[in-house]
């Protein structure tokens, strides 16, 4: 499913809240934050209850065709397998390397796990923070002494790329702190997209959304061909 690792649920506990990216934002859940029990209940229970969901409305051609994205399963009943954008980060990466950085790992999010990170940071965020995704890629380098993160999201609207960046301010101090990253957060607005970056790679942003090789995919066979380079693993995983 989207990101090669939100999709199965080998979801990232790390700096944006995936395994991979553990020795970033804390070990024990999402976003760096220790997930409280109703948040680690709906992560359990997701294949469960919103499976039963998908597999009512799709029946046997759930079991022919698996969803791409945890977003075709959420909202099976009013969108459908909804086509989605994939994102590939590869390029960016290899020109991060050229500025004496190490990329370490990059990923995707995806809409379930980007709203479990933006509450377990901050319970209050409203479910509309999370509710337009379109797809996201983020990457993580080691710049120096620094850990350095470049996240680039887009939505299905300027609303609700809006949305997002106001969502991402209300929580960047808390993911900071929680997560020991030393370089500050910046949130940057682009129409549909949103980038979060640190410091170390801020100056990057123009690079990123320029080098990010996008295609709209809605099964896991365009989504696995959109990535044609191998996906950079960590292997602290």
């Amino acid at each position: 499913m989207e990101c090669f690792g939100e999709s199965l649920f080998g979801m990232s506990q790390g700096i944006l809240g995936c395994n991979t990216l553990g020795d970033l934002v804390g070990k024990a859940s999402v976003g760096g934050t220790q997930l409280d029990g109703p948040l680690v209940h709906e992560r359990v229970v997701f294949p469960y209850t919103y499976g039963y969901r998908f597999a009512y409305h799709e029946g046997k051609n759930g079991l022919k065709t698996l969803p791409a994205s945890t977003e075709q399963i959420i909202h099976i009943k009013t969108k459908g397998r909804a086509p989605f954008l994939a994102i590939d980060l590869g390029e960016f990466s290899g020109m991060v390397e050229t500025i004496g950085c190490r990329v370490v790992f990059q990923d995707t999010m995806g809409e379930l796990l980007v709203s479990l990170w933006l509450r377990s940071l901050n319970a209050s965020i409203d479910h509309a923070a999370w509710n337009g995704w379109d797809g996201d890629r983020w990457v993580v380098a080691n710049c120096g002494q620094s850990r350095e993160v470049a996240w680039l999201t887009s939505w299905d609207t300027e609303q609700d790329a809006r949305e997002f960046e106001r969502a991402v301010a209300k929580v960047a101090s808390e993911w900071q702190w929680r997560a020991n990253l030393q370089s500050d957060i910046a949130i940057d607005l682009r129409g549909r997209d949103v980038i979060v970056s640190t410091s170390g790679l801020r100056l990057q942003n123009d690079d990123l959304v320029q080098l990010a090789k996008r295609k709209r995919v809605s099964t896991r066979e365009e989504l696995a061909a959109h990535f044609t380079a191998p996906v950079l693993h960590n292997p602290h995983r």
